[in-house]
């Protein structure tokens, strides 16, 4: 897949997109739990491309990341999440300016009751290459 550069980011918002794989959008397939594996934390690189949409999961941005093995994946973030406050705390409210590394992790959540969720990814580190100050 050819890389995309921040101007080529779509600005709109993109509700209905499908499945990467199956749609022929050029979307590249979302980062899974299963793909960081149980090793403990693993970093990924920002590539710059960035999009919001509308999804299952409500209101994301989409960035795109190089995880694992130079694989390209893009993360969904959730706005108002944990992860997405990391994110604008330490690269600044332009996600289209965002440069750098982040150091995620596999991770549960135990709710109320000790019930635990289901995997997912936690952001642990945000290593920026444009600072917001």
């Amino acid at each position: 897949m050819a890389k995309r550069t921040r101007e080529e980011a779509p600005s709109h918002t993109d509700e209905d997109r499908g499945a990467p794989e199956q749609s022929g959008t050029g979307y590249n397939p979302f980062l899974k739990p299963d793909d960081i594996g149980h090793n403990g934390p693993v970093e990924l690189a920002l590539t710059g491309w960035v999009r919001r949409t509308v999804g299952r999961f409500g209101p994301q941005i989409v960035i795109e990341v190089t995880g694992p093995g130079g694989k390209t994946y893009d993360f969904g973030i959730k706005e108002g999440s944990p992860n997405h406050r990391m994110l604008f705390k330490a690269m600044g409210r332009n996600e289209k300016e965002w440069a750098g590394r982040l150091v995620v992790e596999r991770t549960q959540f135990k709710f109320k009751g000790g019930r635990l969720s289901n995997w997912a990814i936690e952001v642990r580190e945000v290593i920026s290459d444009n600072p917001p100050f």
